[in-house]
């Protein structure tokens, strides 16, 4: 199997980083992307944030679902595999190629920024965000529409990185048996950055935002919703023995995900 590795390094972007910007960054590298998701390599998708992630979407049978910033399809193809209606949106048409080249019973994939959602005239029971809020410039407008198509008595589940072990200049913790220092970096100031990945020995970026966790909630409830579960996977003991990428995420929370629901 390939090997992968990605890096969190010290390089922001400038303040200006548009849409256009993240809708070209992704298309750059959507085959890459895919493969990465695919072949096995995501771990943390796999074992950790994948799986928390649809627990918290619970019983999806019939329901109506929209996946925002779907990407190369994850989170559609298994949200229609456990009987969701979905429609997926991302801003990257290289992104929905690639993931209508999967294609899924139940799943109708749209080249759409997220913050168009409120266009439609959609209707639905939940609405879904896979690690995708952070590579937004504005997800709050993407929040803000995903609350404007969502029915009263739905639910919106999203996953992140966690703001406090994923910053712009942080450091990832030792590995394996050694001490556990984690340098977290600059946690308040939301601005872009880039992560850079290896997989086969080629390096390319994606774009995502440092915010704290204070900023998410301020604009979920600016976007009319309630924080109703705040969850922080963790890998078994067992993965963990099996894949040694996934002890920092063992002893530090690597992730969030957020159930929110519409303010009454």
């Amino acid at each position: 199997m390939a090997r992968m590795r990605a890096a969190r390094v010290a390089e922001p972007i400038v303040p200006e980083c548009t849409t256009d910007d993240v809708r070209a960054a992704w298309s750059e590298v959507a085959r890459r992307w895919s493969y990465f998701v695919r072949s096995g390599l995501d771990v943390h998708r796999d074992l950790v944030h994948g799986p928390a992630m649809m627990d918290a979407c619970g019983d999806v049978r019939g329901l109506r679902v929209l996946d925002v910033g779907c990407g190369e399809g994850w989170c559609s193809r298994q949200l229609a595999g456990r009987g969701a209606h979905v429609v997926a949106v991302d801003l990257s048409d290289a992104m929905i190629t690639e993931a209508r080249s999967l294609p899924t019973a139940r799943v109708d994939y749209r080249v759409m920024d997220a913050g168009d959602v409120d266009g439609r005239s959609w209707r639905f029971d939940l609405v879904a965000a896979c690690m995708s809020l952070h590579s937004m410039p504005d997800p709050e407008a993407a929040l803000s529409a995903a609350r404007h198509v969502l029915a009263d008595d739905g639910r919106l589940v999203c996953s992140i990185p966690h703001p406090a072990t994923h910053t712009s200049d942080g450091e990832p913790a030792p590995l394996a048996d050694e001490p556990l220092y984690l340098h977290a970096g600059a946690y308040y100031p939301t601005r872009s950055y880039r992560v850079w990945w290896t997989t086969a020995g080629e390096e390319w970026p994606t774009i995502r935002w440092n915010r704290p966790l204070s900023a998410y909630r301020a604009m979920l409830a600016g976007a009319g919703f309630a924080v109703h579960a705040l969850l922080e996977p963790c890998p078994s003991q067992a993965d963990v023995d099996r894949h040694q990428r996934l002890s920092r995420a063992g002893r530090v929370p690597n992730y969030l995900v957020l159930v929110a629901r519409p303010r009454s």
